[in-house]
């Protein structure tokens, strides 16, 4: 639902802004007094391409603004959640267009620029503008099979959820068939690969954190000499001592020695002295791994040799299957079951093609109850469209929705649906997405949406002159169906019946007013005398008769009533 339009330098117009009901909006005025250029200007504001041309003479841009209500549509939404634009806290979107002079033009929803594209995207969403081709649901072919499902409700979207879960699946079958089957293309020479790299991280008797040891170990043995010279050094120092000073285990026991002379004097020492007899235990036991280290100590190529060489053929293997010997032990595991699903392939085909058959049968029984379904709402809507016709004195259109079967499987069923119409008797049913707009179309599009209102999911339906060409009870007609609509979706209509403009819920009024010589086009809401007045016109012309705003004043009366 539209809340709100603001156009600034747009064609003939300074500056203008609109509120919006929420149910029928109208909007009225003399001819040529600028309301073309208003529905222009929304057309923009929603993502429709204009050019430059439309800024007002001297204006450096023209900008439209529109604040709406974030639709219940869920494409709306998703786009939305796509692009991380947010929705303010009252759940409102607010669009914003604007047309620099020199050609540029900046698009931004919530205050955040995007593309044309998108903004358009959004913008066909919101508003179903009759006469815009490009922008109305019912035009779209691709669309009329999801009307119709929506028109049918119950059962029909159980069936439909799970025919598209059985398309799912059967989908995911033919997938692995295929993959399969280009694999057996080549399966023998891709099971003598497997099997070469199989028996190469076989033959090589990995073990995980092997790398990290053998890597230790090469480094004991290259430098077996200064480990043993550093080792035997660290061993001096603990029980023969250095040229500067003695050995360490005899300056502690010496420690000792004196604390214990003097212990009968303060037993408070004891404490001390049995740390210094811990701290002399853990240096000799220290001294004697040193030693033990150190006497295992030895210079062995050979050795290294081989530590090298093991070395060597883990990083080739590293360079083949993966960085460290636990993904190549992971690499051998997808191996040797790519390579069972190799040699099971034909049995895994033959498998997968009975359940294939299986879920297309099963898809077949589910569509086929779709399409019944289908076939009844058809029925329902071609009933409810001729007899809304009828009551606009146009029993001689002819509505359909013809069906169209699908050659392959699909999600959507067996079949798809599409509109189709004759307008005129003797004619030949065409699709509705051929027909060319007029007086009578634009009636036939509001018995349409009239009829799937709630289903179109558009919030907004905007209608231009809907009332030409007609007058009487067809004109009461649709002026009553109009109001009909506007209690289900919110709708703005520019008319120049009096019969439908008494029907708004609010009433703007359209007119020109030059202001320092220059021409601009202006709006106003009316309040219920002003309303009279402009009924009495749309009437009776400018000469208004006491009798023509009497009837004018009982049109709003009954109305309201």
């Amino acid at each position: 639902m539209l809340y709100s339009l603001e156009i600034n330098n747009f064609g003939i117009i300074d500056h203008l802004e609109l509120e919006f009901s929420p149910a029928l909006n109208v909007l009225t005025g003399e001819t040529g007094a600028g309301k073309s250029i208003i529905l222009e200007a929304l057309q923009a504001g929603l993502g429709q391409r204009v050019g430059s041309e439309v800024v007002r003479s001297g204006a450096p841009y023209a900008r439209v603004q529109i604040i709406c209500a974030l639709p219940e549509n869920a494409e709306v939404q998703e786009l939305l959640a796509g692009a991380e634009i947010e929705p303010d806290e009252d759940r409102t979107l607010l669009l914003q267009r604007e047309i620099k002079a020199g050609g540029r033009q900046v698009y931004k929803i919530n205050g955040q620029a995007v593309t044309a594209q998108f903004y358009r995207q959004i913008g066909n969403q919101l508003v179903d503008l009759h006469g815009q081709h490009e922008q109305q649901a019912l035009l779209q072919p691709a669309r009329h099979g999801h009307f119709l499902d929506l028109f049918a409700g119950e059962p029909l979207p159980g069936h439909l959820q799970a025919l598209q879960a059985c398309y799912q699946t059967w989908h995911q079958v033919q997938q692995k068939m295929a993959t399969l089957q280009r694999q057996s293309a080549e399966a023998a020479r891709q099971l003598d690969m497997l099997q070469y790299q199989i028996e190469e991280i076989d033959a090589a008797r990995l073990v995980p954190g092997e790398e990290e040891q053998l890597q230790q170990e090469r480094d004991r043995l290259l430098h077996a000499g200064k480990l043993a010279e550093a080792t035997a050094r660290a061993y001096q120092y603990i029980y023969s001592g250095s040229r500067s000073g003695g050995a360490a285990v005899d300056a502690l026991a010496a420690a000792m020695k004196e604390l214990e002379n003097v212990i009968s004097y303060d037993a408070a020492l004891g404490q001390w002295r049995d740390a210094l007899a811990e701290h002399l235990y853990a240096l000799e036991e220290t001294a004697r791994e040193i030693r033990q280290y150190s006497d295992r100590l030895e210079s062995n190529p050979a050795r290294l040799e081989e530590v090298q060489s093991r070395l060597d053929l883990i990083k080739k293997l590293r360079r083949k299957y993966g960085d460290t010997v636990e993904q190549i032990l992971a690499y051998r595991q997808r191996a040797e079951q790519e390579l069972q699903d190799l040699q099971n392939s034909e049995q895994l085909l033959e498998e997968l093609g009975d359940k294939a058959q299986r879920l297309q049968a099963e898809w077949q029984k589910v569509a086929a109850r779709v399409s019944e379904l289908r076939q009844q709402a058809a029925h329902r809507l071609e009933e409810l469209v001729l007899s809304e016709l009828a009551e606009l004195e146009m029993a001689h259109v002819v509505f359909k929705v013809i069906f169209q079967g699908l050659e392959e499987i699909s999600p959507a069923g067996l079949e798809k649906a599409e509109f189709y119409l004759a307008p005129h008797p003797g004619e030949e049913l065409r699709p509705l997405s051929k027909i060319a707009s007029g007086g009578e179309m634009s009636r036939i599009f509001l018995v349409l949406k009239s009829v799937l209102a709630a289903v179109l999911g558009v919030p907004t339906l905007v209608f231009d002159e809907i009332d030409a060409g007609i007058g009487g009870r067809t004109l009461q007609a649709v002026a009553e169906k109009i109001a009909n609509l506007a209690r289900q979706r919110q709708v703005i209509c520019v008319t120049h019946a009096a019969a439908i403009a008494a029907l708004a819920d609010k009433h703007f009024y359209i007119f020109k007013q030059e202001n320092q010589g220059r021409l601009q086009t202006l709006i106003t809401v009316l309040d219920m005398e002003q309303r009279v007045q402009e009924l009495a016109r749309m009437l009776g012309g400018r000469n208004t008769t006491p009798a023509v705003l009497e009837h004018a004043r009982q049109m709003l009366k009954n109305k309201i009533s």
